[in-house]
């Protein structure tokens, strides 16, 4: 872009390399251990200008992902603070009653408080187009400002008498689309009692068709459009590596045909003005939105670009961070804010847009909305980047239950003890969420304590945003970040959902156990005192294994530990010792846990005692692998928690681990 990033006079106008820097800020965010950097570069230099200056990026350690190189001059991109100037008299921007302005998006959300705001400002026509249906016939007694849970309710209830079979899935997408149409009722019914002038129209903005019908109609009751806020946008939040070409498409084509067909459309139009709706993501990268964050750069560089085509047109692109309401709930605000991501009330915003247009200068066409003296491309951008990084430091002589796990000689650390670490970070990132599952869980390299102390480094991340929660992956890496040992993702939402968790099966014909408590410790087991949580075992099948395993508390691993488990991982730990002594009856030999698919828990372990069923669903003898599924009941037979897809290795040189076997050996 001539070493100017676009941005100085002169400088090369291209849309397509701007989506390709907010693309490479994403990824960088999302690869750690890659360093990733974009250099833009005047070609009028000499060749050797410019290998010295690639050479020099590429050797140096500084995080900034993009820099500009002019001669000898190197450059990057600083956001000055810069407030809306009142003491200056209103530019020669004006609307009024004749004006007719064309919003996308512009029927809910953060799009819709702008639409109000300029409805008071400016007394014009407001078109506005949506995905969202005004169809409220099935549910046309609901309130328009009800809460999201009295529509799930209701369309449950409306499910129920009409006879239809439906899922909670089926439920949440109804009640997204009704949501929706709710609240372009409540918008255009704001605007009618204000006296404000408004039409709504449902389409998808890249339906060149189906707008330029709507643009026919308009421009016959209401004149030719004269401004247009380009709101719409879609999110398929997803790192790159999951992210779909599809998804990918989706979210770009939105944002940039949808821009591109309405100016195809308003072609001759005497337009006042453009808004557009972008965002920091371009700017600062972000955690699994490479596409949106691609799309938003190039609208930046469109504003600037497209503006001299438009005579007299005011052109702005409006970078926006994160909003204090829309998508953002309030539980996932206070997740936000909690890592230092600051919110935008929606009505300030609003009224931001709107100053903008009347007092800003012609010559500026991007602002960003935020505060801070940061630098855009940094890859050390906490107040963008949704992680969460942090080190624990695991103590043998103070995690007293490690002496209680060695395999051979020295501890290791019990993979469920891991997963309440999982479950704990994820706590961290989001205090106000619930925990739904935990799924994905591999052991990379475990840890094993040569020494009475090891280092852990955690990074969560914010993978998707849904709904009603977030998805975080959750990585664990050795002290020097040289090699990741676990992870998993957790899947956490504003309220408990309803599970649809399989009963335990009926045929696994168990039998009376024909062992003490104390020779399955000594002839299948490694287990030392404080995590011997087997009671009883009260059934044994070729296909299953049943016991009663007893609860613990913190404090009876951890010196000085307050507070209670997410989980349990004492029961967690006897789940797996109850796998182990299924492997050692039935195939000779013990195992090593591997991974665990999918947990789910639908309330706490409370009570001293908990029974747990285990049904074998996978046995290769020839690779020597096995997976269980396993139910946690309270005494009172009420489920507590649901596995699926435990996983072990299990070998004869295993045996080896047993107390047993070592017994033997000194």
């Amino acid at each position: 872009m001539g070493g100017t990033f676009g941005i100085a006079k002169g400088g090369e106008y291209c849309p397509s390399i701007a989506g390709l820097a907010g693309f490479i800020k994403c990824m960088a965010k999302e690869t750690s251990q890659t360093q990733s950097r974009l250099i833009d570069l005047d070609l009028s230099d000499s060749l050797q200008t410019i290998a010295t200056h690639l050479v020099s990026e590429l050797f140096s350690n500084h995080t900034t992902i993009e820099v500009a190189y002019t001669g000898d001059d190197r450059f990057t991109q600083v956001p000055v603070a810069t407030p809306i100037d009142h003491s200056y008299v209103k530019n020669d921007f004006n609307l009024n009653n004749k004006d007719v302005i064309l919003v996308t998006g512009g029927g809910r959300g953060v799009t819709a408080e702008v639409v109000r705001e300029m409805a008071k400002e400016f007394p014009s026509h407001y078109v506005l187009l949506g995905r969202s249906s005004i169809d409220l016939d099935e549910v046309k007694d609901l309130k328009l400002d009800c809460e999201d849970k009295e529509i799930k309710s209701y369309l449950i209830q409306a499910f129920k008498k009409s006879g239809r079979k439906f899922t909670p899935k089926d439920i949440d997408a109804r009640a997204s689309k009704v949501r929706g149409a709710l609240d372009v009722h409540k918008q255009l019914n704001y605007l009618k009692e204000n006296g404000h002038s408004a039409s709504y129209h449902s389409l998808d903005v890249t339906d060149l068709d189906k707008c330029q019908k709507v643009l026919n109609d308009v421009k016959q009751k209401f004149g030719a459009v004269t401004g247009l806020i380009h709101g719409a946008g879609v999110l398929y939040d997803k790192l790159i590596t999951d992210k779909t070409q599809d998804q990918f498409q989706r979210v770009v084509s939105v944002k940039i045909d949808g821009f591109f067909s309405l100016l195809d459309l308003l072609k001759g139009e005497k337009l006042k003005f453009i808004g557009l709706f972008s965002s920091v993501a371009g700017k600062f990268g972000n955690v699994g939105q490479s596409d949106y964050a691609a799309s938003n750069e190039m609208l930046n560089h469109l504003a600037r670009g497209l503006e001299k085509h438009f005579a007299g047109c005011r052109m702005i692109s409006y970078n926006w961070g994160p909003f204090d309401g829309g998508m953002v709930t309030p539980q996932l605000a206070r997740m936000f804010k909690s890592q230092g991501i600051g919110l935008i009330p929606p009505t300030i915003g609003a009224q931001l847009f709107v100053e903008e247009l009347a007092y800003g200068p012609h010559t500026t066409n991007e602002i960003i909305v935020g505060a801070g003296n940061l630098e855009l491309g940094g890859n050390s951008i906490d107040s963008t980047k949704p992680n969460l990084k942090f080190t624990k430091t695991v103590k043998v002589d103070e995690d007293t239950y490690l002496k209680d796990h060695c395999l051979l000689q020295n501890p290791v650390l019990p993979m469920a003890m891991v997963m309440e670490y999982i479950l704990e970070a994820a706590n961290y990132f989001a205090p106000d969420l619930h925990l739904v599952k935990l799924s994905d869980l591999r052991v990379f390299k475990g840890a094993s304590f040569d020494t009475n102390s090891l280092d852990f480094n955690f990074i969560v991340t914010l993978e998707d945003r849904l709904e009603n929660g977030v998805l975080l992956a959750v990585d664990i890496f050795d002290e020097n970040n040289k090699f990741k040992q676990y992870g998993a993702k957790v899947l956490l939402a504003t309220e408990k959902p309803c599970l649809n968790i399989p009963s335990l099966p009926e045929k696994i014909d168990y039998k009376e156990f024909d062992e003490s408590m104390s020779d399955v410790y000594e002839n299948y087991l490694f287990h030392g005192k404080s995590l011997q949580c087997i009671k009883s075992i009260s059934g044994f099948s070729e296909i299953g294994i049943g016991a009663i395993l007893e609860t613990s508390n913190p404090s009876d691993l951890i010196k000085n530990a307050k507070g209670t488990w997410i989980s349990d991982p004492v029961i967690l730990d006897g789940m797996a010792q109850m796998g182990l002594v299924w492997l050692g009856k039935t195939q000779g030999c013990i195992g090593i846990p591997q991974g665990f698919d999918e947990y789910y828990q639908v309330k706490p372990f409370e009570g001293n005692l908990v029974k747990c069923m285990i049904h074998v669903n996978k046995l290769d003898t020839k690779a020597f692998k096995a997976e269980l599924d396993t139910w946690f009941f309270d005494q009172d037979s009420n489920l507590i928690a649901y596995g699926k897809g435990w996983k072990a290795i299990f070998n004869e040189s295993f045996n080896s681990y047993t107390t047993k076997a070592k017994k033997a050996n000194k």
